[in-house]
């Protein structure tokens, strides 16, 4: 939702070397590697399932999930954003190794958020537990300040319909009986829709299509927006421990620049030692392979739509700091 035009070229600029490496190919591995070894940016996405969106399917096309990985991992590369969408879309990427958990920050994801302008995504994380190089394991969330503070409802969903027409709003139902819409607006014109989404049954991860609907399940942080004077929306942001907010502990470009030379000024940074189970339990994870980013809050910014989490890259900050 936020004004991602006029902070393209800016976060391109800043980010675009830095996360210009990595190939394709796959596979994460259970084998601890040496530190130093792999590259830092995450090789492969496994998924990318966008909730309906403002940005969904603007200036690209994807009939299959596939497809949607493509796209996402060519955005990374080139250091510019990937919309997941409203509340649940995400993203899942891996690594050509294990990433290590040293008990500091160990995950940096970009976005491109602004003081006044958040958009925050729940960050998971899992091991391949089984060693097949797929996350189709354990995922355990990394909590955040709004975890502590016991404000995050960890047992949320959405379940929206494809709409009749292009230029119809997205209907949704929440798992709280609440009703609303991804409303469309006068600023992008394409189907908000996901194209990639199915037309017969399939379960992926964190979602659940059907022909019509997609059901998202996940943690559901408080709505964080609200109206400035009738002429524009203010996203605040959460205190730490999320993908795209303005947070002044996990931006450590700004929080620690002295310790953290290489942070850069548009990333958060992220602790394996935050992961929690179901029940809200530490979990104590020696490295992990994947990391999934998902929209955390359910929020309409009136005309300029839809609060979405965007990330630009992520990368295993062992490797930089």
């Amino acid at each position: 939702m936020k004004q991602k035009y006029i902070l393209a070229l800016l976060c391109a600029a800043s980010i675009c070397t830095a996360c210009g490496g990595g190939g394709d190919g796959g596979g994460s591995t259970t084998t601890d590697p040496p530190m130093g070894k792999g590259t830092a940016m995450c090789n492969k996405i496994y998924e990318f399932m966008a909730a309906p969106g403002q940005f969904v399917n603007e200036n690209y096309a994807a009939s299959k999930m596939a497809d949607a990985c493509t796209y996402a991992l060519g955005r990374f590369r080139q250091g510019a954003y990937v919309s997941l969408g409203g509340f649940g879309g995400y993203i899942i990427a891996g690594f050509d190794h294990a990433v290590q958990n040293d008990g500091g920050y160990n995950i940096e994801i970009l976005g491109n958020s602004f003081d006044g302008s958040s958009e925050p995504g729940i960050v998971y994380v899992m091991q391949d537990a089984n060693g097949n190089g797929l996350p189709d394991d354990t995922w355990f969330e990394l909590a955040g300040s709004e975890f502590a503070k016991g404000t995050t409802n960890r047992k949320y969903s959405v379940t929206y319909t494809k709409p009749i027409s292009l230029t119809a709003d997205i209907q949704w139902i929440d798992s709280d009986g609440k009703s609303g819409i991804i409303g469309r607006n006068t600023y992008h014109a394409q189907d908000y829709y996901p194209a990639w989404a199915a037309t017969d049954a399939v379960v992926y991860g964190s979602a659940e299509i059907t022909g019509s609907t997609i059901k998202f399940s996940g943690t559901r942080l408080p709505d964080n927006n609200k109206e400035n004077a009738g002429t524009s929306w203010i996203n605040n942001a959460f205190d730490w421990g999320y993908a795209d907010n303005f947070s002044l502990i996990d931006r450590l470009a700004a929080a620690d620049p002295v310790n953290n030379p290489h942070a850069l000024p548009q990333a958060n940074y992220f602790k394996i030692s935050n992961a929690i189970d179901t029940d809200g339990n530490a979990v104590s994870l020696k490295y992990i392979n994947f990391v999934k980013v998902q929209t955390g809050v359910n929020c309409q910014g009136g005309l300029i739509g839809e609060v979405s989490t965007d990330v630009c890259c992520i990368r295993d900050y062992n490797l930089i700091k």
